[in-house]
């Protein structure tokens, strides 16, 4: 049922789609988390793997081993 307020027709049709305005702001927000996300995180994985190699090259094999 439209209403008339001033010469303007509002209608109400719940078709249950989001707007395409929608999606992409929803996606700019996550592609900002996932580059943010990465640069913290793609550093820690390069020290870690650093950090495996040169244990792995001194031949370390952490506490406690007596083999």
């Amino acid at each position: 049922m439209p209403l008339r307020n001033a010469g303007y027709v509002f209608e109400h049709t719940p078709t249950g789609r989001i707007s395409p305005m929608l999606w992409l702001i929803l996606g700019v927000v996550l592609l900002a988390i996932a580059i943010a996300g990465g640069a913290i995180v793609h550093p820690v994985f390069f020290v870690l793997a650093i950090l495996a190699l040169v244990m792995f090259v001194t031949g370390f094999r952490g506490r406690g081993a007596r083999v």
